[in-house]
């Protein structure tokens, strides 16, 4: 079995895996029944303070885009009651502009070293191979959309890509899935699960096309690479031409 074939049966069980996830809380009503009820009493208690809330909610996204193993979309719910949809996408996208500038400085300031121990190396060491800072714009645009965020903040700092080129591609990137969590939070919320799981289902198959367009643009330059630096060519029976006080010289051949 290729390689391909093996990450496309590993990309259809993930979408399956999660259809049933969406389903499962679908069906089972009290799991329904205990989430929102736990968020009936957070909200209240966010609501209290909201300019602390608010600030503990962008900081926790931060951390959510700095972290694999984090995510800032459990909290959606709770802060929906209480920004509403306008306000909890700001403060998300927020968030997430904030922690994946994080990344961006640890790559470019602290290096390679300290960024093999935050993130997973194999995954880190592939893209800096394949990414230059001389790509252009919607090549970067679609490494930032197409993988988790900390991977493109960290690599991109580590090339040292622009920062203001940066910055406006982490911004653009990560405004849709501020408002998709959003949508699919409240959409939670007033249990219409199946325009969630219409939502999510679409949300799955843009990322599963951005991730397969990466790549194929990645191996289409790197593929290009590798002919531009074929071998040399071979040397005329002249020989080689050699500068000797500033004018140039056939060298003989031996």
């Amino acid at each position: 079995m290729t390689s391909t074939s093996s990450r496309r049966i590993f990309g259809s069980g993930l979408v399956v895996v999660l259809l049933l996830t969406v389903v499962s809380v679908a069906v089972f009503a009290p799991v329904h029944d205990l989430a929102t009820r736990a968020i009936a009493d957070l909200s209240p208690l966010v609501g209290a303070h909201p300019f602390w809330g608010g600030v503990a909610f962008v900081l926790l996204s931060a951390l959510s885009a700095m972290l694999a193993f984090f995510s800032s979309a459990i909290l959606v719910p709770v802060a929906v009651p209480v920004w509403g949809q306008a306000g909890t996408t700001t403060l998300l996208w927020l968030g997430w502009l904030l922690g994946g500038a994080t990344t961006y400085v640890i790559g470019r300031f602290l290096g390679r070293r300290v960024v093999l121990r935050l993130a997973r190396p194999g995954r880190i060491r592939y893209y800096e191979r394949r990414i230059s800072h001389r790509l252009r714009f919607p090549l970067v645009l679609l490494f930032q959309f197409a993988l988790p965020s900390e991977i493109p903040g960290y690599v991109l700092g580590l090339i040292r890509y622009p920062a203001l080129k940066y910055f406006a591609v982490l911004g653009i990137a990560e405004l849709p899935y501020a408002i998709g969590s959003v949508v699919l939070g409240d959409q939670f919320l007033r249990g219409h699960y199946l325009p969630m799981a219409g939502l999510a289902l679409v949300a799955l198959g843009a990322l599963a096309l951005a991730g397969s367009r990466l790549h194929l643009a990645l191996s289409s330059r790197e593929a290009s690479s590798r002919h531009n630096s074929g071998p040399a060519s071979p040397v005329s029976q002249q020989g080689a031409t050699r500068v000797v006080r500033g004018t140039v010289r056939p060298e003989r051949p031996t």
